[in-house]
């Protein structure tokens, strides 16, 4: 019994990493990133030049990650867009892989302790486990981490030598490629410090491996750009304040509940090193890995300060030293191991069943899927039933990548998640005035004609309200996530707003969602109450009789709905 429960503790992280990975496709960046990745196949290039947007074609694009991007659409052509998941599957699979084999160089044996720092990890990381092309960053990281202390633990390994080729197929796939060469940096300055203090055999190996990998990044289709790429793209966090991920700790932005976890596992390290350095120094039982972690802990707190999506690198690397924590409050005990494993078990079953989504109001949804209240879904089937495809659109920030993968070849964007590397800091502010400014929109609206206008509901109310209220368009659809306007001289306005709309799930993504949770039943979200959104979209567009009427329906279902209670008032004090 008690080696059955400690094989059950060992695998179950495994379990919990597959569980987490499962999720509705609700990141609206998959979208220009599959199509894409059909055009690399289309075309057998990766292109050079802007050929989706229909305002910066020809601009110049550095598109890094297409070997992602090939990936997704490979496997969306096999088995359907929500199956890219497949990936997320193996990269975190392989992420607890390889934090085991740490695990493992640092004598931690502790069966019941490395499940729980694996457990928490995997909690900590989850908000950035959501189907994109950095999880093979996530990945990569973490075997970097392994295949280097490997080598500062059993230098005469010559398993080093695989970071080379790791680091040609990281810069193909993802723009923090050059985070691999900072790992490298890292544990070889701590190498040469130690040669200068310890006068040991010059740590050759790291030097050569280091100045290869950084050659390795001229694999790639653009050749020697690549290799100043990583400082263009650190730049581009400074200039990007247009992506809320990118803030720093002096936005506002920043401080969302990941921020405070890692401000309170920054002071538990602190408080660890503090009360138990003796206990690290015996793991670290050097002192060039104690040089290596002391480097490694500074570079990615600061690196997490300078983005909030960083912050998931510390959460990584936090996990030894979680796991260090726990061996020591745990007892190596069978007791203690079925604990745990009773945690994993409930961890599980409230990942699957969405009581854990439920629980920490996370935006993700268990099940294989692509999700109706995130993708304009409803929105790119107006537009191709009623043949707007070809027609010259505006088209809003958050909605145009599914447009564009959907309604292809003939869509082309005004704006998309592509950010910097196509459209510059400029372009972006044009579009927030252009955007927010009905007269702005007016001028650009009469120079470059477009027939219809597609707006993320919750973004721009002055331009909704504008274009619902036009002489020249009208309101010809509108759902919780987006409306469409089209420039008509005859349309009378009246409630256009529909239920969301729903994609057809694949056979194998049903069948991955049933293995894992038997119970599992998708929503019908084409069933629900919508009148809610409705109502608030008729007041934001200047429709009060209307966002009366969807409202009293909603009130009448759900009396005591507080943001229906709520937007009743406004209403009330609504005047014309």
């Amino acid at each position: 019994m008690k080696n059955l429960t400690e094989k059950l503790a060992q695998y179950f992280p495994y379990l919990i990493a597959i569980a987490f990975s499962i999720k509705a496709t609700r990141e609206p960046d998959i979208w220009w990133q599959i199509r894409t990745g059909e055009w690399i196949l289309e075309n057998g290039q990766v292109p050079t030049k802007d050929v989706f947007s229909n305002s910066v074609v020809g601009t110049e694009w550095i598109n890094i990650k297409w070997g992602f991007e090939v990936l997704a659409a490979w496997i969306t052509k096999s088995c359907g867009p929500e199956c890219v998941f497949l990936l997320q599957i193996l990269a975190t699979v392989g992420i607890v892989f390889f934090l085991k084999k740490i695990f493992n160089l640092f004598d931690l044996k502790n069966v019941a302790a490395n499940a729980l720092a694996l457990f928490i990890t995997l909690a900590l990381i989850e908000y950035r486990v959501i189907g994109r092309p950095e999880m093979t960053t996530h990945f990569l990281f973490v075997v970097f981490l392994y295949i280097l202390f490997h080598h500062f633990k059993k230098p005469e390994s010559k398993l080093i030598w695989v970071l080379i080729p790791l680091q040609i197929f990281w810069t193909n796939m993802h723009e923090a490629y050059g985070m691999g060469i900072v790992l490298i940096g890292i544990f070889f300055t701590a190498a040469w410090l130690d040669y200068m203090k310890q006068k040991h055999a010059k740590p050759t190996t790291i030097s050569a491996v280091l100045g290869l990998a950084v050659l390795g990044i001229l694999v790639n289709p653009r050749g020697i750009i690549m290799l100043l790429r990583p400082l263009n793209i650190f730049s581009q966090v400074n200039q990007n304040k247009f992506t809320t991920e990118l803030a720093n700790f002096l936005d506002p932005d920043f401080w969302q509940k990941e921020a405070y976890i890692f401000i309170l596992c920054t002071a538990l390290v602190g408080w660890f090193y503090w009360r138990k350095r003796s206990m690290l120094k015996q793991f670290l039982s050097s002192y060039k890995l104690q040089l290596v972690g002391l480097l490694l802990i500074t570079a990615f707190i600061f690196l997490s300060l300078t983005a909030a999506r960083n912050i998931i690198f510390f959460f990584l690397l936090m996990a030894p030293v979680l796991a260090m924590m726990a061996t020591y409050f745990l007892p190596a005990k069978i007791r203690s191991t079925r604990m745990v494993l009773l945690v994993g078990i409930l961890l599980y079953v409230g990942v699957v069943s969405n009581g854990y989504y439920n629980l920490t109001r996370s935006k993700n949804e268990y099940g294989l899927f692509v999700h109706p209240l995130y993708n304009p879904i409803g929105a790119a089937d107006f537009i191709r039933t009623h043949q707007l495809v070809k027609e010259k659109c505006f088209s809003s920030y958050m909605v145009s990548s599914f447009l564009l993968w959907d309604l292809q070849p003939d869509f082309k964007t005004y704006i998309d998640l592509r950010d910097l590397d196509v459209f510059s800091p400029a372009f972006f502010t044009e579009y927030f005035i252009n955007a927010q400014v009905p007269e702005k929109f007016y001028e650009l609206d009469k120079k470059e004609q477009y027939e219809y206008v597609v707006l993320y509901r919750n973004f721009s109310p002055q331009l909704h309200h504008y274009l619902y209220t036009d002489t020249v368009y009208g309101c010809v659809y509108a759902d919780p996530i987006c409306a469409i306007y089209q420039k008509t001289d005859t349309l009378a306005q009246g409630d256009h707003f529909r239920q969301p709309a729903s994609r057809q799930t694949s056979t194998l993504a049903t069948a991955i969602n049933t293995v894992f949770n038997p119970f599992f039943e998708p929503k019908d979200y084409e069933a629900l109450d919508v009148g809610l959104q409705a109502a608030s979209y008729y007041q934001m567009v200047g429709e009060p009789s209307l966002a009366q009427k969807r409202l009293n329906l909603y009130l009448y279902h759900n009396p005591n709905d507080a943001t229906a209670i709520e937007l009743q008032k406004s209403l009330n004090t609504f005047t014309p």
